[in-house]
């Protein structure tokens, strides 16, 4: 009875001995599967060798848990967490928009036109101080043309874009040359026209190139070699209603430069130029 009782605890002991045995080489052998590597023969199993089949390409890891997982899951987490797709507010808070922005964003939208900048001002370099009001209204004999603009400003800066329309329109009748106008000899022109409060100025000459001053001059003496007329500094005008006399006391009084007096019927003008002041 006595030895019945030792051999049934010894079973006892060797039966919970080899499930602990058995319970702690399961978890190796998950442990090795997990590294991705093959087993041999359990320690104190027989000499029989134990084959274990090749691991499969990819192996997915156990969770935490031993939960197995799928293999999209498995990518999932390799990948790590996708950040988040930006808003619109957060793309205008880092690149805000342009005034003028292209067609880069692909809307198809065409872009904005360019916000137009303000023309710089020519600065006068001539005190005003002819009595002119800065409008001028001019009429040419020959080219039958008539201009009237305003050249200064109430500020004294002259007006971008006069300086050209008055550069044509005194060009040369025979060789259509231009030359630059000085802005005094407009000036002189504006302060006349005020005076007599005259609709107009009319010019009969004004810039004369080099080849038509010569030939003007071999056809009359009283049209100087070295003429001002070749510099753009001269004209020749009238004032519509006003004496000829009055014209020239009026553009002597103004003292700014040369004036000339041709009363005769075939001439019938007087000339004004920007040069010294001397008076014939």
């Amino acid at each position: 009875m006595k030895h019945r009782k030792i051999l049934a605890f010894g079973a006892a002991l060797a039966a919970i001995y080899l499930f602990t045995f058995r319970l702690g080489n399961a978890g190796n052998l998950r442990d090795q599967n997990k590294a991705g590597g093959a087993i041999g023969a359990l320690p104190g199993a027989s000499d029989t060798a134990v084959v274990v089949p090749e691991p499969v390409a990819e192996i997915i890891p156990l969770a935490a848990t031993d939960t197995p997982i799928t293999k999209e899951e498995y990518e999932l987490i390799q990948k790590g967490p996708r950040e988040p797709k930006p808003s619109d507010e957060d793309l205008n808070a880092e690149n805000p928009p342009e005034i003028n922005g292209g067609d880069e964003d692909g809307t198809g939208e065409e872009p904005l036109p360019p916000i137009p900048r303000p023309r710089p001002k020519i600065k006068s370099d001539v005190k005003s101080g002819l009595g002119g009001d800065g409008t001028v209204t001019l009429y040419h004999v020959w080219s039958k043309e008539t201009i009237s603009l305003r050249y200064r400003e109430e500020d004294g800066s002259y007006a971008p874009g006069a300086a050209e329309q008055i550069k044509h329109f005194f060009r040369c009748r025979v060789t259509g040359k231009e030359m630059d106008i000085p802005i005094k000899l407009i000036e002189i022109l504006d302060s006349l026209q005020d005076a007599f409060n005259s609709d107009s100025v009319t010019v009969i000459c004004g810039y004369r190139s080099p080849e038509f001053n010569a030939a003007r001059a071999a056809d009359s003496q009283n049209v100087a070699k070295t003429s001002l007329h070749m510099k753009g500094w001269a004209a020749d005008i009238r004032i519509p209603g006003a004496a000829l006399a009055e014209l020239k006391a009026k553009a002597k009084a103004l003292k700014a430069g040369g004036v000339g007096y041709y009363p005769s019927a075939s001439d019938n003008f007087v000339h004004v130029d920007v040069g010294r002041v001397r008076y014939w």
